[in-house]
């Protein structure tokens, strides 16, 4: 049961939050500029730069239409999710995640980053969608976009991804790929969900028709990392970890729409037998 106090932290932050929302005014914080340069942007500017970025990316993605009303149009200036229900909240999670997604293939160009600073400025997804952010950026985790998106993040103590990326956010930096395969070896829970998080990478994107090579290559890369890793266990991969991995690959084998960079297929065949002699299965 929460307690009283509890219930009361939680009105006043979100009565905090409501305050700082300014009433559908824009999120102060920013993906693509410096803190001075973005207070400066009255808010037509930042709408104007997020459509300019939606059009070069629909030239090059036009599945990305399905969310060009609901969250790039008109309408939205004046949408402040600081006052919708709960139940519209929810609803509205679910688009910008699916938008977030789908716009992980194109971070790496200044048309997916203006679209993106859009969902940050209006839907402040760096505070309430963070966990679909981190999916979004892991790929890039050793690129320029990750300390930039990690700068501007809200970690809940309770994300499993907190303890991992807190310690970066002091001085933004990139994440070791070295560091994350350490951190989703199975020594707590939050290992656990971090690494289900990163073997459902790629069948998600696949069933979204999103799959791009960046993703491809940090899903395989890091995959083959870990495994070789459990290789080290002196009793070989723990059961909750070989049932992880085994209904992930199966999942990734079944994918009928990966495209032309969906070339993992031989790769995931042969991790998939090491596995299943390791755990014993």
């Amino acid at each position: 049961m929460v307690s009283l106090a509890d219930q009361l932290r939680g009105i006043a932050s979100a009565d905090a939050d409501r305050i700082t929302a300014h009433h559908g005014a824009p999120s102060g914080k920013s993906y693509i500029f410096p803190a001075k340069e973005a207070s400066a942007l009255d808010f037509n500017a930042i709408y104007n730069i997020a459509i300019s970025g939606l059009d070069e990316i629909l030239e090059l993605d036009p599945l990305m239409s399905e969310f060009e009303e609901e969250l790039f149009g008109e309408s939205t200036k004046s949408l402040d999710r600081m006052m919708l229900s709960q139940e519209a909240n929810r609803r509205l999670d679910a688009v910008l995640e699916r938008c977030i997604r789908r716009l992980g293939q194109w971070l790496g160009l200044k048309s997916g980053a203006k679209c993106f600073e859009w969902l940050v400025r209006r839907f402040r997804v760096h505070e309430m969608n963070v966990g679909a952010v981190i999916q979004a950026f892991l790929p890039y985790h050793e690129s320029s976009q990750f300390p930039r998106i990690l700068a501007i993040l809200k970690l809940d103590q309770q994300s499993p991804y907190y303890n991992l990326l807190h310690p970066l956010q002091k001085t933004p930096q990139v994440l070791d790929r070295a560091l994350l395969v350490r951190y989703m070896s199975p020594t707590k829970d939050s290992s656990l969900f971090v690494l289900q998080d990163v073997m459902n990478l790629l069948a998600q994107a696949e069933q979204e028709r999103a799959v791009y090579r960046a993703l491809v290559n940090f899903w395989g890369t890091v995959m083959l990392d870990f495994v070789e890793r459990m290789r080290l266990e002196k009793n070989g991969i723990p059961e909750p970890v070989v049932k992880i991995l085994v209904e992930g690959y199966i999942r990734v084998l079944s994918c009928q729409h990966g495209g032309p960079d969906f070339a993992v297929r031989s790769f995931l065949e042969v991790v998939m037998l090491s596995i299943l002699k390791l755990g014993g299965l």
